[in-house]
């Protein structure tokens, strides 16, 4: 779609909203294309959020060592609630 900068000025509006639809706009002056209204992509918040507490975080020596699997049981427990229909989660923070 070519539209007059003129003819732009008073149908902004709905030039951003063609333009967001997929549409493409040139705004012309004096007939002579100048500039093509486009829309920003939008950054994802996923994104912002990874890497947000790098330096951040300490762990402890040995925070990644493999558990045994009959340690888990006894420090987990995991229970329903009714009042609220969602699952609890107990975790009991032992060192090792």
């Amino acid at each position: 779609m070519d539209v007059n900068i003129h003819d732009a000025k008073s149908q902004l509006s709905k030039l951003i909203e063609k333009a967001m639809a997929g549409d493409e706009v040139i705004i012309a002056k004096r007939g002579k294309p100048m500039v093509r209204l486009v829309p920003i992509e939008q950054e994802s918040n996923a994104l912002k959020l990874l890497g947000c507490m790098k330096d951040e975080i300490e762990y402890a020596e040995g925070w990644d060592a493999p558990w045994k699997a009959t340690n888990w049981p006894a420090f987990t427990r995991i229970t329903w609630d009714e009042t609220t229909a969602r699952h609890q989660h107990y975790h009991l923070a032992i060192g090792r």
